[in-house]
């Protein structure tokens, strides 16, 4: 049996909800594929020419973010959560 069965099913569902999730905040899926004799999932997604959060939290160097900027940050990411969730429930049902 193949240990990696379980990994594999979560990886399409994932696949399969960022297909269906489409808004302006979210980063827009393409296509994807597996590589290496199907060891790697990859996935692409559009270009996001601001970076990502890592990268924007570097280049403020330790400056203080204002509130509004972080706000907006935040909303965006628990808009995802909460579309992956409605998308997930959506395809149970």
């Amino acid at each position: 049996m193949d240990s990696f069965v379980p990994c594999r099913e979560a990886c399409r569902n994932e696949v399969m909800l960022m297909k269906r999730l489409q808004h302006p905040n979210i980063v827009a899926y393409k296509d994807s594929f597996f590589a290496n004799g199907k060891d790697n999932l990859c996935i692409v997604m559009t270009y996001c020419d601001g970076g990502d959060l890592a990268a924007r939290l570097s280049a403020s160097k330790g400056t203080l973010i204002k509130e509004d900027q972080i706000m907006h940050w935040f909303v965006q990411v628990r808009w995802r959560s909460w579309a992956r969730q409605v998308a997930l429930i959506d395809a149970m049902s």
